[in-house]
């Protein structure tokens, strides 16, 4: 037996589908406002509105992902390219107006001032912009934390409700993808007369456009003799650390490789076998290998133990060293399931650890391992979730103090 609790009477009594109007329907509305429309079967129509509930949850999914890929672009723009620039700006009007001294002091503080009032409208338009992606990125996830809920509990009364409610809601928004740019300091000739043209003004340049999709383009190709390249590292001479995993055919082996007149030429290999790698501030390889302690492949070719370790858990193949010198990897434990991913600074010390979602449950399944890792500008830290069994998943992972979850994308969601 079939029972649909709604707020209308005449859907208790539902005996069909209506496709046209995408509801529920009694026998009264069958024989009058939807006489003349193709009415379905109640389990039909639970497969239809399901089906259009994953197509809604999916399209949530792109634009939770395009707002956080904006989020990071306007914190870049507001981090580097403007602080940089106002730096630069402000330096150079500096420099001007040493070379007029205390003869237009006055019109050094008011080219100054407006330089920061523009600056501040600039910030504060991006700040805006955050706000409300923010504000709209947490109603999305909100309503597809709601649809997924609803879709794995297949309750034919939610579906409908919440088909009605979700499939009205506009998903669109407007995002403001051009800003104006910080002035141009334009020094005057100091050989004309009134102070503008001794001592320059600022004129505007072209605005600023944020990228809305991102291509990739392959600029050169070079073929190595590797069986395959598992793992591969820029050093800070220009040269290629590149390495092939061990297999039952082939021993491990990491190639040291420089580019020269169009090709790869060696500068030495070595027979290793390890997971993934990463080059130290200090110019030495760290190793992941699978045991609870980091190696490190020093410049006289030694591999011995270094001071990062996360016993009693085994290192993954998630190795990374951001920026600012912190050592991240990826750790489990085959005995007890444990999975996390740990934070380290340069002496070797735990700063931090991912092992709970922002509900407190575990991020990382007993099928899945952190498989690869890496961070940006803004110290958001990507995770590569792989799975034995199924799709794999992207884990953001805020670099903060907060150690939150920023997203989890698992990929588009299958309307089957």
């Amino acid at each position: 037996m079939i029972v649909l609790l709604t707020v209308n009477s005449n859907r208790q009594r539902a005996c069909g589908f209506c496709k046209q109007c995408e509801d529920v329907v009694c026998t009264m509305c069958v024989s009058q406002p939807h006489r003349d429309h193709h009415i379905i079967d109640i389990d039909s129509g639970c497969t239809f509105s399901l089906y259009k509930l994953k197509a809604r949850s999916s399209k949530y999914q792109e634009i939770i992902v395009d707002l956080f890929r904006h989020q990071n672009t306007l914190g870049s723009i507001k981090q580097s390219g403007l602080y940089s620039k106002l730096e630069t700006e402000e330096q150079n009007i500096q420099r001007q107006g040493k070379t007029l001294k205390d003869a237009i002091d006055a019109h050094t503080n008011k080219l100054l001032h407006e330089l920061s009032r523009k600056w501040e409208a600039i910030k504060n338009d991006i700040e805006d912009e955050e706000k409300k992606i923010n504000k709209y990125g947490i109603e999305l996830e909100t309503r597809n934390n709601s649809l997924t809920n609803i879709v794995d509990s297949k309750n034919k009364s939610a579906v409908f409700e919440a088909a009605r409610t979700h499939m009205s809601f506009d998903v669109g928004i407007d995002l403001q993808t051009t800003f104006d740019s910080l002035p141009e300091f334009s020094p005057g000739n100091v050989t004309q007369c009134g102070i503008e043209p001794l001592y320059g003004i600022l004129k505007n340049v072209e605005e600023q456009n944020i990228p809305t999709s991102i291509s990739f383009n392959v600029l050169k190709s070079y073929e190595s003799k590797l069986s395959s390249i598992d793992n591969i590292e820029s050093c800070f001479d220009g040269s290629i650390l590149m390495n092939a995993k061990q297999t039952d055919v082939f021993e491990g082996k990491l190639n040291h490789v420089k580019i020269f007149n169009g090709t790869l030429e060696k500068i030495n290999d070595f027979v290793v076998n390890l997971d993934s790698m990463a080059v130290l501030p200090s110019g030495d390889l760290l190793l992941s290998t699978g045991q609870s302690v980091l190696r490190t492949f020093s410049a006289d070719k030694k591999i011995v133990k270094s001071k990062y370790s996360v016993a009693p858990l085994k290192t993954t193949a998630a190795l990374h060293i951001t920026r600012d010198g912190k050592v991240i990897v990826g750790a489990n434990c085959a005995f007890t399931g444990e999975k996390k991913i740990i934070v380290m600074n340069l002496n070797g010390e735990h700063t931090k650890t991912y092992r709970v979602d922002n509900n407190k449950k575990l991020l990382f399944e007993d099928d899945s391992t952190p498989t690869k890792v890496t961070s940006d500008k803004s110290r958001n830290i990507y995770v590569i979730d792989k799975r034995r069994n199924g799709n794999g998943r992207l884990i953001i992972l805020s670099g903060d103090d907060n150690a939150a979850v920023k997203f989890i994308y698992k990929g588009p969601v299958s309307s089957d």
